[in-house]
Order: structure tokens, then sequence, then C-alpha cells
């Protein structure tokens, strides 16, 4: 690894799809030798921060222009712009965060418009499938009355998993193939499971079932089902985006995985804003405001 990123541009505006155009400030080698690190969101989430922590500053030097006052130093949590991305770690970090982007990625959320209604009203589209066809996401943040015991009746979900995650949460994922239900868990060694970012996995059931005999892996406070799924035909999404439907988002695996616990106050909790709120509010700036707007109604 190498030392810092090219910043010529907003982090956010980077294109980090695969193939990743991104250079390391000092990087010698051809294109086809970068390697991106394995904690590339961490990385551009610190250096959002610290994009946002400058534009703070620079605001409250001009507001404050015919004072002499000290500014703090930005955060410990905020790298400078030459350290080495190889070097952070999750716990670099808050346990919850936030940011705007200006694309769709695997893994990103998509923060339904304010004013939308219906079975997207305020709805957090966690993104499992971005490219050329269509795309896939899952609602993450309409827990269903009860658990999967209670929602799993005319599903496909086999007998020993209703058994073994009966307790789980359940959300609605969306309109299509309502039947399905995908479990949503932060296990990487389940085998069958897929990675959808560092945290946050897709799948693999029988996989977590056989840990969870071992008593290897506890399933409640871990673990959540998405009943159906949303999906977009080529251009759809982006159409979308741009009339401004949706906002875009990455987000920390613990404000995605929220509800994959025990039931509980989720759906009353969800009611009032619950993860659109917070992640519009981690995302700061304007988006913050408008959680804010909406706290107050």
């Amino acid at each position: 690894c190498s030392s810092a990123f090219s910043t010529s541009r907003s982090i956010t505006e980077m294109p980090f799809r695969v193939p990743i155009n991104l250079k390391y400030a000092n990087h010698a080698h051809d294109d086809e030798d970068f390697v991106l690190p394995p904690n590339w969101r961490e990385y551009r989430a610190s250096m959002v921060a610290r994009e946002q922590w400058k534009v703070d500053v620079d605001r409250v030097q001009a507001q404050n222009s015919f004072k002499r006052f000290f500014l703090p130093p930005p955060p410990d949590t905020i790298p400078s712009t030459t350290s080495d991305p190889c070097t952070l770690t999750a716990s670099s970090l808050p346990e919850q965060w936030a940011h705007p982007l200006h694309h769709v990625e695997p893994g990103s959320v998509l923060l339904a418009n304010e004013q939308l209604g219906g079975v997207f009203s305020r709805a957090v589209v966690l993104m499992l499938k971005v490219g050329n066809g269509r795309s896939t996401g899952v609602v993450i943040n309409r827990p269903l009355d009860g658990t999967l015991k209670d929602a799993a009746a005319g599903s496909n979900v086999a007998t020993p998993i209703k058994s073994t995650f009966a307790s789980s949460t359940v959300s609605y994922g969306g309109p299509v193939k309502e039947k399905d239900l995908a479990i949503l868990h932060s296990n990487p060694y389940a085998l069958g499971s897929t990675e959808v970012i560092p945290g946050v996995y897709v799948g693999g059931s029988e996989g977590l079932r056989k840990l969870v005999r071992r008593a290897e892996w506890e399933p409640i406070t871990k673990a959540m089902f998405a009943r159906g799924r949303a999906e977009w035909i080529p251009g759809q999404l982006d159409r979308e985006i741009n009339r401004g439907v949706w906002r875009v988002a990455s987000a920390s695996p613990s404000l995605i995985l929220r509800y994959a616990k025990a039931r509980g106050s989720n759906k009353e909790e969800e009611d009032r804003g619950g993860l659109w709120n917070d992640i519009l509010s981690n995302m700061g700036g304007k988006y913050s405001s408008i959680s804010d707007n909406f706290r107050r109604e």
C-alpha cells in the first residue's frame, strides 16, 4: 500500500466502483498493479469527515474574522490527508457514521425523499446488486409485527431455519417476490453467504444454522430477514436519483444492521423516523437539517 488518495475532487464523487479508477498520490506503479485496501470504505468515510471539518472551520473563520481565536485540531478519529489507508482500522471511526455519495454502489443505502409516499415512505434500501442489468436492494427499516416465526408462513424458508431463527426480526424488504426471505447478518464465516460490505453479509442461512447448533454464534442479536425486495430495470434507478426520489449514502455496518436484534420496539421506533432519521443526521450538513425538521414535525 501507499500513502494517500488524490483528492482533487470531492471524496464522495470519486468512482469507487470496479474497475477502481483511483491512484495514490505517490503511487508509481502501473494501474493494473493498484490494489485497493480492504478497508477503503472506512478510509473514505474518514476523509469525508476531514473534508467536512475543514468546511466547518472555514465557516467559523469567516463568521469570526474580526476576532483572534484558536481552532482545535481535527478529532483523532480523522486521519490526515497523508494517512496510509492500510493502517486505518474500523476503530478509527465512531461506531455509527454515514456520508453522502454521488453514485450507487453495492452496499450503499438509498434514503427515500421525505415527500415520497407509499411503501417506500422514509425507506432505507440496502443495495445488494448494482450494474448494467437490474439493480436489486432490500428495505431494512420496515420491521414487521412479530418475528420470523410469525412472518415465515407461506415463505420459502425451510423449517430448520424457521426454528433456529424463530426470534429474529423480519423487515418488509420490498414489493418484488414478497414470499422470498433473505437473511442479513454480521458473520463472515457462514458458508454460502456473500459479503455486501465488510461487516454485512447476505445469505448463508444453512451455514449460520450449523454455527448456531455448535454454539458458535448467537442469531437473535446479529441477524435479520428481509421479506421481498426492490428491483429497478436498467437506467430506472439513475433516473429516479436524478429526479431526487432517492438520496445515496454510505453507512456503517452498525446502522445497516440496526434491526438485526431481538424483537423490541423496532416498529414503534421506525414509525418515528428511526434509521432514516439517524442516517440523515450522521450525513451532516443539509441532510442533518432535513432530519431535524422531520423530528420537529
